[in-house]
């Protein structure tokens, strides 16, 4: 040309290439130029490597490395690795628990969505410049909705209700993992708006405690031990943790926490309109459910452990409105078809 000398090298890289996966568990190698990766159904494995590329898992546990430029990596159904690279490149890691890497040098942007699942971001700022702070986006959801949990050095954050979660490993112990602006619908916030909106966690010990919460949304953490636990009006997580335990929600939506050896416990609910019984460990293959009067039992799932629902089916303001489980969430309509058929 009249202002320079090309070759095949320099036209590849203004070049898009489209490389789709089938249904298979796919290994994708993209090249040194713009790349539009899909991985299909299966459990893929995609690789752009330098210039500005697509990657899209599909669904399937994907693998998604973006390699050098500006990358977007969308790792769909199920639960994926997601890695930028370097550039700045944007993750979205769709249904599923996902873990999302955004790399090294300049900045990245993290997006969720309600029904994303319980995520983990991998990464912090590479610089305390905070122009150059990672930006995590929380479509849909307002700020003062919104739960900050320390747990450990880690920051939780629940933006969209219990089933899903973005957590932030080591937050609070090293500087550059603090370098993340959090963009709501309404408000975009930074390190001081977390620190002031930390959710207060109550704690119990081994022994037999009564805790009750406050107005505030609060985490009632009761241990081992044959624990009461009361919360107010707040919406507040319940974990009665090991022995048999009485769990008594107040007037906001609440969450019950279960796994494994929790022991037989109790649960009141009052009132609310969206309250949440969250099995850690448990798929919902592995429940029974039953009648026994007016209440509801949930059992099957570990041969000590059972959960009692006082007057379930006596009165609405008694109901629980969703049951989440490792594998899947179901609703209160879901409970009531399962007793109607036995």
């Amino acid at each position: 040309f009249e202002d320079r000398t090309i070759d095949a090298q320099d036209i590849k890289k203004e070049i898009t290439f489209t490389l789709n996966g089938d249904d298979g568990d796919n290994v994708i190698h993209g090249w040194d130029s713009k790349d539009i990766i899909s991985g299909g159904k299966g459990n893929d494995t995609l690789y752009g490597y330098a210039g500005d590329d697509e990657l899209y898992g599909n669904e399937g546990n994907d693998t998604l490395y973006g390699g050098d430029g500006n990358d977007i990596l969308v790792g769909g159904d199920g639960d994926d690795y997601l890695e930028g690279g370097y550039g700045y490149d944007i993750l979205i890691g769709g249904p599923g628990n996902d873990t999302l890497k955004g790399g090294i040098r300049e900045k990245d942007r993290y997006e969720f969505a309600a029904g994303h699942g319980q995520d983990t971001i991998d990464d912090g700022a590479y610089s305390d410049e905070k122009n150059l702070y990672d930006d995590v986006v929380f479509k849909g959801a307002r700020f003062a909705d919104a739960q900050f949990i320390r747990s450990g050095n880690n920051l939780i954050i629940k933006a969209y209700g219990d089933s899903d979660s973005v957590t932030l490993p080591d937050y609070f112990n090293k500087d550059l993992r603090r370098g993340f602006n959090f963009i709501f619908e309404d408000k975009t916030a930074g390190e001081e708006d977390i620190k002031n909106n930390l959710t207060p966690i109550l704690n119990g010990d081994d022994d037999d405690n009564v805790i009750t919460g406050s107005s505030k949304h609060e985490i009632i953490n009761g241990g081992k031990g044959n624990d009461t636990l009361y919360s107010q009006n707040g919406d507040d997580i319940l974990i009665g943790g090991e022995g048999n335990d009485y769990m008594e929600g107040g007037y906001g939506n609440d969450t019950y926490v279960f796994a494994k050896g929790h022991g037989q416990d109790t649960i009141k609910d009052n009132d609310g309109n969206n309250d949440t019984i969250q099995f850690t460990d448990v798929d919902f293959s592995e429940v029974k459910f039953r009648k026994d009067g007016d209440n509801l039992i949930i059992y099957g799932y570990n041969e000590d452990d059972s959960i009692l629902v006082q007057n379930f089916f006596y009165s609405s303001s008694y109901t629980i409105e969703n049951f989440v489980f490792k594998d899947q969430t179901i609703s209160l309509e879901d409970v009531r078809n399962i007793i109607s058929k036995q």
